[in-house]
């Protein structure tokens, strides 16, 4: 086996073990695991195309469709954040509201919810505008963009667990909307909200992998053409 090939058959065997750990949610199937058995799939010319599916999630302002939550303790997108590479998440999204703005968050925490354990925030929001079209966000997961929150319980303080502690071992996965930084819980929101695609994201030189898989394969099939 010529050299190249050896080079790219474990390349691309690096790419498959890395990226099998990455997956995509687009509600063509289910709600699951993000519907938490409140929201529900819709299709409609409201999507990103017809007929296209997406998880509406119809706020209401009041308990217990109370505000703008997404939330997932699923094992595919928890866990070991470190060593899966995880850089941030994006989705697509739309406001369907008439009065209230989106201010979406992402925040992990080593607990369930953040009444208890320690908990992780993005320190600034992506706004989204009320009655507008749809939207690609991305939201970064790291040391730098997300902030320790406070207890969600009265009086009750941040968790003890650093950064890098809750990141190596994500229990829950939450996308909210709340303007007040520090906090992992959703604000007051009434109106409807679509969401689609979302995906985490893996770290730069992890798709740089799959990139020069591909240029080597490129190569390889130029140099067949010259040959013959």
């Amino acid at each position: 086996m010529k050299k190249i090939n050896v080079v790219l058959y474990v390349l691309l065997s690096l790419n498959y073990l890395v990226f099998s750990d990455y997956i995509i949610e687009d509600f063509t199937t289910s709600p699951d695991p993000w519907g938490s058995a409140k929201w529900d799939i819709e299709t409609s010319l409201n999507g990103l195309s017809a007929s296209n599916p997406y998880l509406l999630v119809d706020a209401i302002g009041l308990a217990p469709k109370r505000g703008v939550i997404l939330r997932t303790n699923d094992s595919s997108w928890t866990g070991n954040y470190i060593s899966r590479g995880i850089t941030g998440i994006a989705f697509d999204v739309r406001n369907m509201s008439e009065q209230d703005s989106l201010r979406l968050r992402v925040a992990i925490g080593d607990t369930q919810n953040p009444m208890s354990g320690t908990w992780f925030v993005s320190s600034n929001f992506a706004n989204i505008q009320p009655s507008s079209n749809w939207s690609s966000v991305f939201l970064p997961i790291n040391e730098n963009d997300l902030s320790k929150a406070s207890s969600a319980m009265s009086n009750g303080s941040p968790g003890p667990q650093n950064f890098n502690q809750v990141m190596s071992n994500v229990f829950a996965l939450r996308i909210i909307s709340q303007g007040a930084s520090g906090n992992a819980i959703c604000e007051d929101y009434i109106g409807d909200t679509l969401i689609d695609n979302i995906q985490l994201i893996p770290e730069p030189n992890t798709v740089g992998l799959t990139v020069l898989a591909g240029l080597i394969l490129i190569m390889i099939k130029n140099q067949k053409s010259v040959l013959t």
